[in-house]
């Protein structure tokens, strides 16, 4: 049996990204998650993006602010400089970080701290659950297109999102998230296909969902696989056997 050169190479390839960064060691989504992602030797970190009232892109994840600052509301409810005042209540939970730094970070203060060139990846996930007139991926492309340097790659589980972006910056690439919870159809990534003429890149499925079939499917059209998240030793170690391109996990180490 001839060996599998290309796979071997895949395998000794695949990135390992911090999910909203070194999530385990410091809050998630903020600039010490980050640099701790970088001071360990990860290939990439992956971080959420949504507006602020005077729409600047903020780094946050949740719908609200309640579970992680105690705070009433949306970021889209605040200023940056309101942003910028919380404080979390979880900082006991991170001994060795210094509360003051685990703040709502813009977009820009995150990039300005993260690595260029081609060998770290920078996953900027745009939050747009809804199809709006207005949305977040203009803001972020306009902050983007200042970054030549960074390897950035663009995900949303909206397609419209993605077809949008690529109309601000056609050069950084783009993938398609979906997961268990993505309604039918959507959770198979069926919208690749389309958006693959408008030069997606990959995509983004969450573990439960691939399959060795998916992963060799999506690489003979040109399409990288990359998963989240995993955290399960065992887990890792078969989606590493089977080619992906990159696992986000809380804690890549």
């Amino acid at each position: 049996m001839g060996l599998d050169f290309r796979g071997l190479l895949r395998r000794l390839a695949m990135k390992r990204i911090a999910h909203r960064g070194l999530n385990t060691l410091a809050l998630q989504n903020t600039v010490p998650a980050f640099e701790l992602a970088v001071q360990h030797g990860m290939d990439g970190i992956e971080l959420d993006v949504q507006l602020a009232s005077c729409d600047t892109p903020m780094v946050f994840h949740d719908d609200d602010l309640l579970e992680l600052f105690g705070v009433e509301g949306t970021v889209r409810d605040y200023s940056i400089e309101e942003l910028q005042s919380f404080v979390t209540p979880k900082a006991d939970e991170f001994p060795d970080v210094d509360p003051d730094t685990m703040r709502i970070p813009r977009l820009t203060e995150v990039l300005d701290v993260l690595p260029k060139g081609p060998d770290f990846l920078v996953n900027v996930e745009l939050k747009a659950p809804e199809v709006r007139l207005m949305s977040v991926t203009a803001s972020t492309a306009q902050v983007l297109a200042d970054y030549k340097e960074t390897n950035f790659i663009v995900s949303s589980f909206n397609p419209l999102e993605l077809l949008r972006f690529h109309r601000h910056l056609p050069e950084i690439r783009t993938a398609l998230l979906f997961g268990t919870d993505t309604p039918h159809g959507l959770n198979r990534g069926w919208p690749a296909a389309i958006l693959r003429r408008f030069r997606l890149d990959a995509i983004h499925p969450e573990y439960p969902l691939i399959s060795r079939e998916m992963v060799e499917r999506a690489h003979r059209r040109g399409l990288e696989v990359n998963t989240w998240t995993i955290n399960d030793p065992d887990w890792w170690a078969w989606l590493e056997s089977i080619g992906v391109d990159a696992i986000i996990s809380d804690d890549p180490r």
